[in-house]
């Protein structure tokens, strides 16, 4: 985290590093001056003003203001950041036995997170001071003003708080019990509505007793052709035949003894016990007596 935290907080521009001290071991270009910022130690806010000549002037229209201070979490000061209205060839970051360079493009109005060499402890040593470097031949004309931020005329309206946040809803699977539950309860109520209207209404439209009648009607197995019944047509004590055979005649009350015989090829007549008439050849015979 912190090595992370350190390489975020980095300056725009890459460090060079040089032994000794800057104010006897550093030579600026020609047409350049290095002026130390006072008092660059301490932390703090602090700020030098120039004339167009690079000389020191507290009306000067040239201003440039440093930040020294600690970060959270390091022990030792660093220049938290510096802006200024005119172009900066250079900022010197001196601490311990040597002294960080940082070198910037003319149109650079300010930075953040310059610190001094490493000491042997392998972190950055506290800021001895700041020393910048300006190049009077590179000032604007007429560099611009801080514009001060506008007082308000009028009375800001407050504006309202926001309404809380709503309260989270049920989880979702009481939505999902709840539904089923109603499902389950519409079900027993129409079941419950159903048995009611038959309690009260179903001897009036003989609901019951068609249903009685519907559940409880015997089949009867329709009958093959020829098939006779029997229980009704057949004389069970005179006649055996007619009980294990249901394809022979049978006998009838009201018929006498002739209808009672047999088929017989050599008589030719015989007797359908279903529809109790004769074969053609027997309604003459029939006619004759």
């Amino acid at each position: 985290m912190l090595s992370f935290f350190t390489s975020v907080l980095a300056a725009s521009v890459p460090a060079q590093t040089f032994s000794g001290n800057d104010a006897n071991d550093y030579t600026p270009p020609d047409g350049c001056i290095r002026y130390q910022i006072q008092n660059s130690d301490m932390e703090g806010s602090h700020t030098v003003n120039f004339d167009s000549e690079g000389n020191v002037d507290p009306e000067g229209p040239y201003s440039f203001t440093v930040t020294i201070g600690t970060i959270p979490g390091n022990e030792y000061t660093q220049v938290l950041s510096w802006s200024s209205n005119f172009p900066i060839y250079a900022v010197i970051v001196k601490g311990g036995d040597a002294f960080n360079l940082y070198q910037y493009d003319p149109n650079i109005r300010g930075d953040t997170d310059l610190v001094s060499p490493d000491n042997p402890s392998g972190n950055p040593a506290d800021v001895s001071h700041v020393s910048i470097v300006i190049c009077p031949d590179c000032f604007p004309p007429q560099p611009p003003t801080p514009t001060p931020t506008p007082k308000p005329t009028t009375t800001p309206t407050p504006v309202p708080c926001p309404p809380c946040p709503c309260p989270p809803g049920p989880p979702i699977w009481i939505l999902i019990v709840n539904t089923i539950f109603q499902i389950i309860s519409a079900i027993l109520l129409g079941v419950l509505v159903f048995f009611m209207f038959l309690l009260l209404f179903g001897s009036r439209f003989n609901i019951f007793g068609s249903c009685i009648r519907r559940f409880h009607r015997k089949s009867r197995t329709p009958k093959k052709p020829g098939h006779h019944d029997k229980g009704k047509d057949c004389d069970k004590n005179n006649n055996k035949d007619c009980e294990k055979k249901e394809d022979k005649d049978c006998h009838s009350k009201n018929q006498n003894d002739n209808y009672n015989e047999k088929y017989d090829p050599g008589k030719g007549y015989s007797l359908d016990c279903k529809t109790k008439n004769t074969f053609p050849y027997y309604n003459y015979y029939n006619k004759f007596f």
